[in-house]
């Protein structure tokens, strides 16, 4: 009777060893595989059967970068990315003491996208600056007024992964370099800080050919090259045309210059027209300077931060002499960011 009863006891415990046998985890998916800090991450795969360790590696560090576990299921883990320097990372999964690994399953980003052409900001301005990657845990940012040797930090007001508020400082009026710095890495931009201006909006306006040409301030950008050499480039998207622009160079002293000006004669002067991106060839693009083409640059009048002048020109194809193009009514008004 005692054999009997051990017998059905070993028969019964069998399949309950058996039933308590756990799956190896095993790692099929990943979804964001680029992220930030504090981007929310869903992995997916078979085996999580208790609560998981999630975690990042790399084959050149002994450093570990653990994620936060939101919820977890079988098939699913909801995990929270932490902060790490920027490159491609194993993501590990751990569970009932097995451990499965995704080989570069994820890649910490660098802050990207900041700005290169914003309209001029006033010292004591609050400014916001959007891009991507900057992550959800605070980092810091930095101004550097270009000429200047030292960078410094200002105060962040807002921060999150696609957007930043900070203060102007009191800084000289000029073009300052932008950096953001995160655990992964820095990003970097630039801006301009103007005093008051007469300028109402920045413009470029000219008929092409007869046809109008006009461009809005998020499509100019006015660039000090050296001494007294600036170049102001407008541009505007014509679909399907990829973009049509005017540059206009030219050298002069805008702070003790004497106004009306003729500059078409100064060194490096030059108007260009064109589609596309000028480093894509010269394709497309009309230029008139010293070697070609006829044209007058006038500048009006400059005060109170503000730059007013007059363009027209008989442009040349760079591949093909025969083809013209005119331009005519053509007038610019731009902040001068560095002037008073």
């Amino acid at each position: 009777m005692r054999f009997t009863t051990l017998c059905h006891l070993l028969v019964w415990l069998t399949p309950l060893g058996q039933a308590a046998a756990f799956e190896a985890p095993r790692i099929t998916g990943v979804e964001p595989p680029q992220v930030s800090f504090g981007t929310r991450v869903t992995i997916t795969g078979s085996g999580f059967t208790r609560r998981p360790t999630v975690f990042l590696t790399q084959a050149s560090s002994p450093e570990r970068i653990y994620f936060r576990i939101v919820s977890f299921r079988e098939t699913e883990i909801v995990a929270i990315a932490r902060d790490g320097v920027a490159g491609a990372y194993d993501l590990n999964l751990k569970t009932n003491g097995e451990t499965a690994t995704l080989a570069q399953g994820i890649t910490i980003e660098l802050p990207t996208g900041l700005p290169f052409d914003l309209p001029p900001v006033l010292p004591g301005d609050r400014l916001r600056i959007t891009g991507e990657n900057f992550g959800r845990r605070k980092g810091r940012v930095w101004i550097q007024p270009l000429g200047e040797a030292r960078a410094r930090q200002v105060r962040v007001l807002a921060w999150n992964d696609t957007a930043i508020e900070f203060r102007i400082p009191k800084v000289g009026i000029g073009y300052c370099g932008l950096r953001v710095e995160n655990r992964a890495g820095s990003a970097y931009g630039l801006f301009p800080i103007s005093a008051p201006s007469s300028c109402e909006r920045l413009a470029v306006a000219a008929r092409v050919n007869g046809n109008e040409f006009a461009s809005e301030i998020e499509r100019i950008m006015l660039h000090v090259w050296g001494p007294d050499q600036h170049e102001l480039f407008g541009w505007r998207w014509i679909p399907p045309l990829p973009v049509e622009w005017i540059h206009v160079r030219f050298t002069y002293d805008l702070e003790h210059g004497e106004f009306p000006a003729e500059v078409s004669g100064t060194d490096r002067a030059e108007i260009a027209y064109g589609f596309g991106l000028r480093l894509d060839g010269p394709k497309g693009i009309w230029i008139a300077d010293a070697s070609q083409g006829t044209f007058s640059i006038e500048l009006l009048s400059v005060g109170e931060g503000c730059l007013h002048g007059r363009m027209t020109g008989t442009l040349v194809n760079e591949s093909d002499p025969q083809d013209i193009r005119r331009l005519e009514l053509g007038e610019f008004r731009l902040l001068m960011p560095w002037r008073p």
